[in-house]
């Protein structure tokens, strides 16, 4: 084993290069045992700094403290990443990695897409081979890898990967099944297996999302397991509208609190108006029906909602979940509410009818109000420019109407406010001009 601790400079590269041993790599492989033959360079190091450049790359500064393979240790090499690239590891500076480099054409250094390199919290497994094979283990196969958990909160996060010490791993193949437990860092092995393909799955508790791989050992060599799990919080429930009927298909969004609206989760109900979330993180979360898309119909005769039965996601019910549990009472309670007819005619600026104009509706408490969310919801208008519905709740409602013009390009009206405490409501929006709106 090579011990150094000099420093040499990584380098993040925007634009396209020359690399030579990185050109084809396989993104599912990342691990020492599927990259030690393609890597020009592996050490394990710390970032220690990183500089700017003025064509959007970075220069990141490494400290080494273990070199297994390549002369990284005897000089400065400048190494080219493709930030965003399948598979390239994004440095953060005071972190410490498990890296694995080619070259490229020019002889520096590289770490390009499907790049191997991993945190070290995650490489544990990767190190113990690493530092057999330089101690020069004789093994003829040998099958390792780590089971971690994902962390869930900011204390967790500072200490990066959680292992998962103790768990049981089974790896099953062509002689039968062996059982071993992961260690104090979560890692496992064994060796001279016979050579074929193996399934291995670590009996997690319930309480954690279930993980398992395949993985094929030949007659000289290795095979690795990386198996990262998460928290298996669920919450499940059912949207039943006031005529006893299941709100079916229609979207239901997760939302952890204090996060912003519209970085949820999303599901949608089934048949029988049931919904289901799983591998949630321990916290706080609320629930909306129609909050994102769908419109109110026959079938859902109410406005967007929040769980229990909240108009406003002010006032929503916070649901507490505990590290792995399952909560399967997020019922919704609708209550009926009065339908409010809303009558719209959608007209060109020279007055004629807009005939099969698309007359959208934004809820005042919706997350799509004022947004420009691309609702899939619509009314069509007629022949006469003309459409009519329903709306529910004693809220806001903007409205307004999109459609192709001669140019090819969807064109947007004038956008319409109503209260839906005032009657009548019969409205009217000019084709005015391109789409305009801002949608995200």
């Amino acid at each position: 084993m090579k011990l150094s601790m000099s420093r040499f400079v990584l380098v993040f590269l925007l634009s396209s290069f020359s690399v030579i041993e990185l050109s084809a790599c396989t993104c599912s492989q990342r691990s020492a045992c599927a990259s030690i033959a393609r890597a020009s360079d592996i050490f394990l190091g710390t970032a220690a700094s990183e500089e700017s450049q003025s064509d959007g790359s970075f220069i990141v500064h490494f400290d080494i403290k273990e070199s297994f393979q390549g002369k990284a240790e005897n000089k400065d090499d400048v190494i080219s990443v493709a930030p965003g690239e399948c598979g390239t590891t994004r440095f953060q500076v005071g972190a410490e990695y498990l890296v694995f480099a080619g070259r490229t054409s020019e002889g520096q250094m590289a770490v390009g897409p499907c790049n191997p390199s991993l945190p070290a919290e995650l490489a544990a497994a990767d190190l113990r081979y690493l530092r057999r094979q330089t101690n020069g283990d004789k093994s003829k196969t040998w099958l390792y890898g780590l089971v971690a958990r994902l962390p869930s909160s900011e204390q967790e996060s500072k200490h990066g990967f959680v292992p998962l010490a103790g768990t049981k791993v089974e790896i099953s193949g062509p002689y039968g099944k062996i059982e071993m437990l992961a260690g104090a860092d979560g890692t496992f092995e064994t060796e001279d297996l016979p050579p074929g393909s193996y399934s291995v799955e670590p009996h997690f508790p319930d309480t954690l999302m279930k993980r398992s791989l395949q993985v094929h050992l030949g007659p000289i060599g290795c095979a690795d397991a990386l198996l990262v799990t998460f928290w298996n919080g669920r919450i499940s429930g059912q949207a039943i509208a006031p005529n006893g009927q299941p709100v079916s298909l229609t979207d239901v969004t997760l939302l952890a609190v204090g996060q912003p609206r519209g970085e949820g989760i999303a599901e949608r109900t089934d048949e029988e108006g049931r919904f289901r979330f799983e591998g949630l993180a321990p916290g706080n979360y609320k629930i909306g029906l129609m909050d994102f898309d769908g419109l109110p119909s026959k079938n859902r005769p109410f406005p967007p909602l929040f769980y229990p039965d909240a108009t406003e996601p002010g006032t929503a019910a916070v649901i507490e979940l505990r590290p792995g549990q399952e909560f399967d009472q997020a019922n919704f309670k609708i209550h009926s509410f009065g339908p409010r007819m809303i009558r719209v005619e959608a007209l060109w600026p020279d007055k004629r009818p807009a005939v099969h104009a698309e007359v959208y509706v934004e809820y005042e408490q919706s997350y799509c109000w004022k947004r420009g969310c691309v609702q899939n919801s619509y009314y069509e208008t007629d022949q006469n420019g003309r459409t009519s519905f329903s709306a529910y709740g004693e809220g806001r409602v903007r409205i307004y109407a999109t459609t192709d013009s001669n140019s090819k390009e969807p064109w947007i009206s004038d956008f319409q406010e109503l209260d839906l405490r005032a009657l009548p409501f019969s409205v009217t929006v000019v084709i005015s001009g391109p789409d305009h709106y801002d949608r995200p």
